[in-house]
Formats: structure tokens, sequence, C-alpha cells
């Protein structure tokens, strides 16, 4: 039996990396900050109907989203329609500036699709990370957990990033912030104004087959 998903994707990142011992690029996805599925069309899944639908959303200090609004269609109507119906009275993550939660605008983009894609697309642009996992760490075989902090800068690109929980090993956490670097995503509004918000990231690096 065809299985079909839709997800909500928030612009706030939470990354997670599933390492291999041989090097390769770690994945990510944003946060998921609903599931869609329930709303996915009877007319959209007998024809396979799969797409990307932009919201604009304004979302207030509780993280309630409210008043959405087609940002970009799916090409699909019934996909539209459903991600409207979806992500209205959702809650996300709520956005900050200078630590407090502010109420702000924003985009959601809800991915409507057969099966669960691991690295989902990002804000912006693909927000996937391209550094290997570190040599020194795979010969030491170092894991861990990183958390960052960092500004979303008011033109979506990362500002300010810091550790604030490491990995306990020096060459995981710089990747990390390696890989932060290379993000963008889309600017957050305030009373029709681009402003910087916080956010944070988590990296888990793990080594498997071992």
């Amino acid at each position: 039996m065809l299985k079909l998903w839709a997800t909500i994707l928030v612009f706030v990142p939470s990354i997670a990396f599933a390492q291999t011992p041989t090097p390769s690029a770690p994945t990510g996805s944003p946060r998921l900050g609903s599931d869609c599925t329930p709303f996915y069309p009877t007319a959209a899944a007998k024809i396979n109907a799969q797409g990307v639908v932009g919201v604009f959303v304004h979302v207030a200090v509780d993280g309630a989203v409210q008043s959405p609004r087609i940002a970009w269609s799916s090409g699909n109507a019934d996909l539209d329609n459903a991600a409207i119906a979806c992500v209205t009275g959702v809650h996300v993550t709520p956005i900050k500036k200078d630590g407090v939660a502010i109420e702000a605008d924003t985009q959601i983009r809800v991915v409507w699709q057969r099966s669960y894609f691991s690295s989902a697309p990002g804000p912006s642009r693909d927000n996937v990370c391209r550094t290997p996992y570190p040599p020194l760490a795979m010969r030491l075989e170092h894991e861990g957990t990183t958390v960052l902090s960092y500004t979303i800068a008011e033109d979506g690109t990362v500002k300010n990033a810091a550790v604030t929980q490491s990995s306990g090993f020096k060459e995981l956490d710089q990747a990390s912030l390696d890989c932060l670097a290379t993000f963008h995503f889309l600017p957050v509004m305030q009373n029709g104004q681009r402003i910087a918000v916080d956010s944070t990231m988590k990296t888990v690096w793990r080594l498997t087959g071992k």
C-alpha cells in the first residue's frame, strides 16, 4: 500500500547527524513543527500528487501560528488548501530576539511526499552540512552532542555562532560551527521589517559499524 506523508518545516533548525566510519557528509533537516498527514487530500492521494507549499504566517509570542496565506504553490490546489488547513492553529517554537519571545512573520514549508525524506529542504535553500566526520574524531572514535546558539540576521545569514554545550571534543564542536556557517534562512519579519532573531542547533555525532 502506498503511504503518503506530509510534514511542516519551520525555519528553526534542529540538526541530527548519523555518521559511518567512512567520511560522508552529515545531513540535517529543520525542526518538524507538526504532521500534516491527516490533512492529505483524498483527490491528491489518488493521483499520487506531491509538492512543497510555502505559507506566510504570523507567529504569536506563544508560538501560535496565525493568518496563514500561500507564499508559493505546490502546483496542486488541493495540496495548497490542505497546507493552509494544517498550519492553522498549530504551535511552533516561539521566535526570539535577544532571548525574548516576540511576535513576528515568517514562512513555513509544508512538504507533501509519498515517503519520509530524512534530509528535507532547508528554509531558503538546502541547509545540508557538507563537512565530513572529522578524521581525528573518527580515528579516536570520538562521539558526542554539540549545541550551538546563533543569530539569524536580517538577510538570513548566520551570525554570532557559539558553542553552548560542548560535545567534549574540540574537533566535533568546530565541525558543527563550520556546518552552521554555511546555512541560510528566510528572513523573519516584524511589522513589515526584517529583524534578527535567536536560534539554536543541536548536532549529534555518532559512529556506526564500530
